[in-house]
């Protein structure tokens, strides 16, 4: 693998995991912190979310270089979108924070499922899938032209 691409990868995940986090921070109300010590799921999901970046990072290289932009922005948006379902629960509609793995995965789907309908929810998602698509754009060009 040429050094240029290394430093592609490394910004790219460096750009994924900084908006991960400040999203999962966000979705849960300022107190992941508090969250990671408190309920043992969180730490799990959070590992996963960690390690599942960076196979993103490495898959949406390949779309953005292969022009395939739709599933770029798809990967991107579900990943932003699932990651901050997860972290929201137990502060959307009253419930409890989630205890088990089996409760995270069905308070994600319902999450999800509940905010397509309203239409600002997934929008702000594709915005941010936007722009990251167009920083990447940006480090592709940098760093893979020729």
């Amino acid at each position: 693998m040429e050094e240029s691409h290394k430093q592609l990868i490394k910004y790219n995940l460096i750009l994924t995991i900084t908006l991960l986090m400040a999203l999962i921070f966000t979705a849960s109300h300022g107190e992941l912190f508090i969250n990671l010590f408190k309920y043992y799921v969180d730490p799990v999901f959070l590992m996963v979310y960690l390690l599942l970046g960076y196979y993103i990072s490495k898959l949406t290289i390949n779309f953005v270089i292969n022009s395939k932009r739709i599933n770029a922005l798809l990967v991107m948006f579900f990943y932003y979108y699932s990651a901050c379902a997860v972290f929201n629960d137990g502060y959307s509609g009253g419930w409890s924070h989630t205890t088990t793995i089996i409760d995270k995965i069905t308070i994600l789907v319902i999450n999800m499922l509940l905010s397509t309908f309203l239409i600002i929810i997934p929008l702000f998602f594709i915005i941010i899938a936007l722009i990251h698509y167009g920083i990447l754009t940006l480090l592709v060009k940098r760093y893979c032209s020729n």
